[in-house]
């Protein structure tokens, strides 16, 4: 059976105006996922929220990404997103296995967007 096309009504579409360049907040771990990339690598889909500033248009935006775990560069990135929410450089090093979900769900830490 072939999969029935979904409708979708356009005229309802919102958008959103970027953040401006170097605001600052905080933001909240809301997603955690480790799994195989669609190459088959390490990765962890993340998800943040943003907490404050309590301005509209800000407030609850959320943000996307997925990290490769193998890349040298992109671990890196993973290594400053593990020491802003709290674990040493030495404790983030001699990490063996992606952090459970639910000792980082809700962490929170501060970035400037940019």
């Amino acid at each position: 059976m072939a999969d029935k096309p979904i409708s979708l009504d356009m005229s309802k579409a919102a958008t959103m105006e970027a953040i401006p360049d170097g605001t600052r907040v905080l933001l909240a771990v809301t997603g955690w996922e480790g799994k195989a990339s669609s190459q088959g690598n390490p990765s962890l889909k993340l998800e943040v929220t943003v907490v404050a500033p309590d301005s509209p248009g800000i407030k609850n935006r959320k943000i996307f990404d997925t990290i490769n775990l193998e890349n040298e560069y992109t671990l890196g990135r993973f290594l400053s997103i593990l020491k802003a929410l709290g674990w040493s450089e030495e404790d983030a090093r001699s990490l063996k296995a992606l952090p459970d979900p639910d000792g980082v769900m809700g962490l929170q830490f501060a970035a400037t967007l940019g």
